[in-house]
């Protein structure tokens, strides 16, 4: 028997299934395979709850109880709660939680009362327990109507088989193998690379470069340059090759003229 009293609840989380929380109580025939972890913070009048309590958790299909209706309790006994925070495992019977929406409603009681003090309000419970609902989808995954080693697409009814297949040494699609097991590709090489385009058109034909149209070579030794542009430069910075080497001697010249009389020497000493 409950009785129905305006007291604040506070949900802290509803977190990973199947965990394991270590709370002063016992759960009554936990069913491990459709449990959760629950944690809360509870009110009584403003005030945290403090002691040791008796708790139940009751599921309920609507927030509404006049159409709701409870799908089921999970009672924990002598729960240790501390400023307010109770921690459980909660357990229902299997196909509970079946993705359709679910309510939670928390009581508690004294030890020695004959009655529950229900909390309000309801709280929704959201997102992870329906991840209950896939374990469903996976039991079947690999059941007697699935090809073996071959990627099956739930449709949310059925499993369809689809093309992929695994035989544990390559995968393949609609039986071709495409990668092997160091994960390398060894479908068709056209899937990966298409064929070579069409040649482009030839590009613009790039400036003229300048070229030389003059030079001189200056008394200081540097070199004055004419460019086909109109600019003249005058550098030092001129290369100068190797000696070549000597040429062949070339032919005797003709004898020269005779050169005219040299002028009279100079009368000797006498004897």
């Amino acid at each position: 028997m409950a009785q129905s009293k305006s007291v604040s609840l506070i949900v802290g989380c509803l977190i990973a299934l199947f965990s394991v929380v270590s709370v002063s109580a016992v759960a009554q025939s936990p069913v491990d395979s459709d449990s959760f972890f629950y944690q809360g913070v509870l009110r009584v009048d403003g005030e945290l709850l403090e002691g040791t309590l008796d708790v139940q958790f009751h599921i309920y299909d609507s927030d509404d109880l006049n159409l709701g209706t409870d799908l089921g309790f999970h009672s924990i006994e002598g729960v240790s709660i501390s400023n307010g925070i109770v921690n459980a495992k909660l357990a229902f019977e299997p196909g509970l939680f079946d993705g359709s929406s679910r309510w939670l409603e928390v009581w508690v009681k004294e030890p020695s009362a004959a009655s529950y003090t229900v909390i309000e309000p309801m709280i929704e419970i959201v997102a992870v327990p329906y991840a209950l609902a896939a374990k469903t989808v996976a039991s079947v995954a690999f059941d007697g109507d699935s090809p073996v080693n071959r990627l099956s697409l739930w449709n949310g009814s059925a499993l369809i088989p689809s093309m992929v297949q695994d035989d544990g040494s390559q995968l393949s699609v609609n039986g071709v193998p495409v990668i092997d097991s160091n994960g390398q590709w060894i479908g068709d090489p056209a899937g990966l690379d298409g064929s070579q385009g069409d040649p482009g058109d030839p590009g613009a034909d790039g400036a003229d470069g300048v070229s030389i149209v003059g030079a001189q070579v200056n008394g200081d030794g540097t070199l004055t340059l004419l460019l086909s542009d109109g600019n003249i430069v005058t550098t030092s910075e001129v290369v100068t090759g190797a000696q070549g080497p000597q040429g062949e001697q070339g032919i005797q010249g003709v004898a020269g003229a005779d050169g005219a009389d040299g002028a009279d020497g100079a009368d000797g000493a006498d004897g």
